[in-house]
């Protein structure tokens, strides 16, 4: 069974920052060292992507598939979840 949403976040880009001090840079190793295969969830704070995926939340409230490019594509499914004001996508754990 396909998920019936899917949605990807390329943070390729934060690695390259000439900032190494900047947080984008310091989740991007953190992530890419491997803390990536502990991920948790992911949470999306910008109102006008909340607000774009809020049809999407209606209407396809099970699992979702979350693809994050670093060095390669990680997917999860993920549960999307609206919390005060953010949306979070809940990583599912894998079964062993």
């Amino acid at each position: 069974m396909h998920p019936s949403v899917e949605f990807s976040i390329d943070l390729s880009p934060n690695l390259k920052s000439p900032a190494k001090s900047a947080n984008t840079y310091a989740d991007a190793k953190l992530l890419a060292d491997g803390q990536i295969d502990r991920l948790e969830y992911v949470q999306i704070d910008d109102q006008r992507i909340v607000e774009g995926l809020r049809d999407a939340l209606d209407n396809h409230p099970k699992d979702w598939m979350v693809s994050i490019e670093l060095e390669r594509t990680h997917s999860f499914s993920a549960r999307p979840r609206l919390e005060n004001g953010s949306l979070f996508l809940y990583v599912v754990p894998k079964l062993k």
